[in-house]
């Protein structure tokens, strides 16, 4: 079929047919394309692509990730990841750019509780995997970059009202954790960023893994896939039980994760995009919930 036939439910598909058009690699990598289905996403644009050599997932990074992330790491953390089964090879990767090109998997989803021991599983194998990852995660840093670049916060409070309390609370408790002990991480793990079928469960978007603290990813992991408690509770009894070495961390020390991760989602939001207040709002909200159980005696 040629290529002025694709077929493009949102225009901003075509930008996939300049980066072919332009890219020899790309285009020798894709064949010609069939149609591309633009898939929603906060920073990158994902288009699952049907070529005349196969499906695959094409990721184009967004314009506000433009020039902030280290693509050599990526792309290094993530070849690492495909070796040990925990990601899908890449068969195109443009550090310069951010495109980024795998097979398409298809993609079945499980039982919630399946979901989430599935989920404790694969993190802890990637936890205890020892594989030596380009970058170094510090959520404290982060959040001390992301207040001082935010600069005046008195328009933003006036939409997101918990931003203050979190801010403080940030700021008077950095460190919570032992930084001694880095795992391989990936950074990011929410629902869009785990390909499921009934043998196993794939991260993909290594763009923000590095070394990092275990409770990164088990707290961020916690807050974005929306578990109810017991949920919860089986991804983290899961993820104990495969871990090579005991958790040291304690309940407390997770909720300190917790909130620090809703924290650096606000702050990225609003640093992003600021018309979404009201994403930022529901992380501040959550932490707010988070710092009131901190506050309260733990058995």
């Amino acid at each position: 079929m040629p290529q002025s036939s694709v077929q493009t439910p949102d225009t901003i598909a075509s930008d996939l047919l300049l980066l072919s058009a332009r890219d020899a690699e790309l285009r020798a990598v894709l064949g010609e394309i069939i149609s591309s289905v633009p898939a929603a996403g906060l920073t990158n644009r994902v288009f699952r692509t049907e070529t005349s050599k196969g499906r695959f997932f094409v990721r184009v990074p967004g314009p506000s990730l433009a020039g902030t992330l280290d693509r050599i790491a990526e792309a290094h953390n993530m070849g690492l990841a495909a070796e040990i089964g925990l990601a899908l090879p890449a068969v195109y990767c443009n550090p310069e750019n951010g495109v980024l090109v795998t097979r398409a998997q298809e993609q079945e989803s499980l039982a919630p509780s399946a979901f989430a021991k599935e989920l404790g599983t694969q993190l802890a194998a990637l936890h205890g995997s020892k594989l030596a990852f380009q970058g170094h995660l510090d959520p404290d840093r982060v959040l001390a970059a992301q207040i001082k670049g935010l600069g005046s916060i008195g328009d933003i409070v006036a939409k997101v009202p918990d931003l203050s309390e979190v801010l403080r609370f940030v700021e008077n408790t950095m460190g919570p954790v032992n930084t001694d002990t880095l795992v391989p991480s990936h950074g990011d793990v929410s629902p869009g960023n785990c390909l499921t079928n009934s043998e196993t469960l794939l991260f993909i978007d290594w763009e923000f893994s590095a070394m990092a603290h275990p409770l990164w990813d088990v707290a961020y992991a916690a807050l974005e896939m929306s578990f109810t408690r017991s949920q919860e509770q089986i991804f983290l009894t899961s993820y104990r039980d495969a871990t090579s070495q005991p958790a040291s961390w304690t309940q407390q020390d997770l909720l300190f994760m917790k909130v620090r991760c809703d924290a650096i989602s606000a702050l990225w939001a609003l640093e992003n995009a600021r018309d979404l207040y009201t994403y930022a709002s529901e992380r501040c909200s959550r932490a707010v919930r988070h710092i009131g159980q901190l506050s309260r005696p733990f058995a």
